[in-house]
């Protein structure tokens, strides 16, 4: 009985335990203030000492997040960018972005209009970096009331460090601002619990929807779990759910309004009626499986990789079943419906991207397990210490065999892409068309309209596409490998009576195209 008595873990439901209070000392209030503060403070600065100013051909969203930021702080169609979308290979990237991710660089493109490209390109990253280091303190807020400090603040630095935070922290991408508003969200969730009729927690609540829906179409998961949240209950709270379903629509239809593409990523599913079943399970367990494996930095072989990454989803299923048995609130709603949304989503080139949002809970749930081994066990700081020892095993060899401080290969901004810019800017006319594998980039810095060919191209195919667009350059990439999907080295040699080489150096070949005879 008085084990029972003290126990910790015996409390409401997860969204009224934020409402749950004790009395601490004045000195462990502070200590729960400023350790994650002073966490935060060093990792950050970390990160932005270690910020590349570059980016890489191999990506490409961040050009066209740059275009539409540059729009929105110009006061131009949003979407009328220097990126022609083909609908033949629709899977490089819709036409148009959701405002929300471009509306919050279009401050950073102001600052940095007469900067050169590395620090604009820095100046990018920076903004991005402010909302990982408000992610990192939103997890550890969410994680305080349910777990205690020792295990919050383990969860927070386990998360804070982790490779794949070490990753996104030098991505203009989307990502960390969703996962920011997100977070934010589940935390507003808990104080519109706890507050019950009072106001501004509603309206920050209904913000944060509003911006995760108008920065990531998968924002609907989150509106989900919140309406799911406020309505699976014997009294619902209507109020909250107004302002969570009035904050989604608001945000589809400012999405509508800046005609973001949101057909391309539906039509994605058709993909779906040619891929049988066991077919797509496989594909399924195997991209997600290299997506933790990338996720937690494991550096093992091949089998042990695949155990250990399985091992790590087993125990988070554990603690999520732990959360739910003592009451599913919010983030349960949330890591399922947006977990069922990435898996059935039928595009997985970049599942560590796509899974990044709930890594925060899927860690939560991990320190769910072990807090509660912790405690029935009596032995917290064992447990305690090899929890650290295991992420130790995990983390150490990923970041002693990674290079993510060096300038990356092929880099936008090295001397053989400003040399093909200039190329570009002097031969291409103003209304010139562009056939290239990452026409964002060319897009945003040779300031030409350029488009990419269809995807499995034959010499037909390519050809047809070519005349119907009128394109009249194409560019080809020397230096990185090249997809069997694109196939354009075969193009170009078979067809030189179609190609005038322009310019050449290590890393491009430029051509014009001859009009059809």
């Amino acid at each position: 009985m008085r084990w029972r008595a003290h126990r910790p873990f015996r409390r409401p439901s997860l969204e009224t335990e934020g409402a749950v209070t004790s009395k601490r000392a004045p000195t462990t209030m502070r200590v729960d203030h400023v350790a994650p503060a002073l966490f935060v403070l060093v990792v950050v600065a970390f990160y932005a000492a270690t910020l590349r100013p570059q980016e890489t051909w191999i990506a490409g969203d961040f050009a066209l997040y740059i275009m539409h930021a540059k729009n929105i702080a110009l006061g131009l169609p949003y979407n009328d960018t220097m990126y022609l979308h083909n609908p033949e290979n629709a899977i490089i990237s819709p036409a148009a972005y959701p405002p929300g991710f471009p509306l919050l660089l279009s401050v950073a493109w102001l600052l940095s209009e007469r900067s050169s490209p590395d620090q604009a390109l820095l100046l990018f990253k920076l903004m991005n970096l402010f909302f990982l280091a408000g992610t990192v303190l939103l997890v550890y807020a969410i994680a305080l009331p349910r777990l205690g400090f020792r295990w919050a603040f383990l969860l927070t630095v386990l998360f804070g460090v982790s490779p794949v935070v070490f990753r996104s922290r030098d991505l203009i991408l989307s990502d960390i601002a969703f996962m920011f508003w997100c977070y934010a969200a589940l935390l507003l969730c808990d104080l519109v619990r706890r507050r019950k009729g009072a106001r501004l927690p509603v309206v920050g609540l209904a913000l944060a929807v509003a911006m995760a829906c108008s920065t990531r179409v998968a924002g609907v998961a989150l509106a989900g779990a919140l309406l799911a949240t406020f309505l699976v209950r014997r009294r619902p709270d209507w109020p909250s759910a107004l302002a969570v379903g009035a904050a989604t629509l608001g945000a589809f239809a400012a999405n509508r309004i800046a005609h973001t593409d949101a057909g391309t990523y539906l039509g994605y599913f058709e993909r779906l009626r040619s891929t049988e079943a066991t077919g797509w399970l496989i594909d399924v367990g195997l991209a997600y499986g290299r997506g933790i494996v990338e996720i937690f930095g494991i550096g093992f072989d091949r089998v042990t990789n695949a155990g250990v990454a399985l091992l790590l989803v087993l125990i988070a299923f554990g603690g999520f079943l732990i959360r739910v048995r003592r009451g599913a609130g919010a983030a349960e709603f949330f890591a399922v419906l947006y977990t069922a949304m990435i898996l059935l989503f039928p595009v997985r080139l970049e599942p560590v991207r796509y899974a990044l949002p709930v890594v925060p809970l899927m860690m939560f749930y991990i320190m769910t397990v072990f807090a509660a081994l912790a405690e029935r066990s009596g032995r917290g700081t064992l447990v305690f210490g090899a929890v650290i020892a295991g992420f130790l095993v995990l983390y150490v060899p990923f970041y002693l065999t990674h290079d993510e401080l060096s300038a990356p290969d092929l880099a936008v901004t090295d001397a053989d892409s400003q040399a093909l810019f200039r190329k570009i800017a002097e031969d291409v006319p103003a209304d010139g068309l562009i056939l290239a594998r990452n026409p964002r980039v060319v897009g945003l810095f040779a300031q030409r309209h350029a488009s990419i060919w269809p995807e499995l191209p034959s010499d037909a195919r390519f050809w047809s596409y070519a005349d119907a667009t009128k394109a009249q350059y194409l560019l080809q990439e020397l230096r990185v490998p090249e997809p069997e999907t694109y196939n354009m080295a075969g193009i170009i040699q078979r067809n030189p009576d179609r190609l005038d080489l322009l310019f050449r150096n290590g890393s491009f070949a430029f051509y014009r195209i001859r009009p059809a005879p």
